[in-house]
């Protein structure tokens, strides 16, 4: 009789410990796919950075190749000034002039020029960013569908798991159960019933790996009573 209320006991415990990795899977399924979002958030983010630091760019060429015009208009100005001065004083202050006009013209094209080539590295590197962002949504958008459909899967056999348990532990003796709860709720790894393996030389508790007495060995090889090991007090069977 008792043999067979142990039997029943071993079945439970498997079912627990199916039980206990179905909600431990289902636990970590909300964290990564979190963490996958926070991932295409932090490249949005970047994307937006560069994107902002390229607008920026442009408003500096433009108001650049502003400053370029005006320069471009003074110095046709003073080439007209030129053509009408009288005397070599005049003409010589035109010319100073017209020479700084032209310096800072020089300078204003070097700045445009190398405006144009960083918005020119900013758009590669923008359009680069922004198909690995596209690919990597694509992909996260795929691993997302198939998590929570595997999410699904796993809840409604973790539920098929637990009425199967409602409907086991109504079969198994009252005492017997509520010593195989007590024990298992006090276990990190839930396990409150384990086998006991034995050798030619020992025997040990397969919960706790602790030698135990050739009487308990006895005991459990009859099968007539509860036995507990003396060290973790999990059931021990064989």
């Amino acid at each position: 009789m008792y043999a067979e209320e142990l039997e029943k006991l071993v079945n439970l415990q498997h079912l627990d410990l199916e039980i206990s990795d179905l909600e431990a899977q289902l636990e970590v399924i909300p964290g990564r796919i979190m963490g996958w979002q926070a991932e295409l958030k932090k490249q949005e983010e970047q994307l937006a950075l560069l994107h902002k630091e390229y607008s920026r760019l442009k408003i500096t060429r433009r108001e650049q190749e502003g400053e370029l015009r005006a320069i471009e208009e003074e110095v046709n100005r003073l080439q007209k000034v030129l053509d009408q001065v009288k005397t070599n004083k005049e003409y010589t202050s035109v010319l100073n002039e017209i020479r700084i006009a032209k310096e800072k013209q020089s300078q204003v094209e070097s700045l445009v020029l190398e405006s144009m080539e960083k918005e020119d590295d900013f758009a590669n590197r923008e359009q680069e960013i922004l198909f690995t962002l596209e690919k990597r949504k694509s992909e996260i958008s795929k691993k997302q569908h198939a998590e929570e459909t595997r999410r699904d899967q796993l809840k409604a056999l973790l539920e098929e798991k637990k009425a199967l348990r409602q409907e086991k532990q109504k079969e198994i003796d009252s005492g017997l159960l509520d010593m195989y709860e007590r024990i298992r709720q006090s276990k990190k790894d839930g396990v409150a019933i384990c086998l006991l393996e034995v050798n030619e030389d020992r025997a040990s508790c397969s919960g706790c790996s602790v030698f135990v007495p050739v009487y308990i060995v006895e005991k459990v090889k009859r099968k007539t009573e509860m036995v507990n090991c003396e060290n973790c007090s999990r059931i021990l069977y064989l």
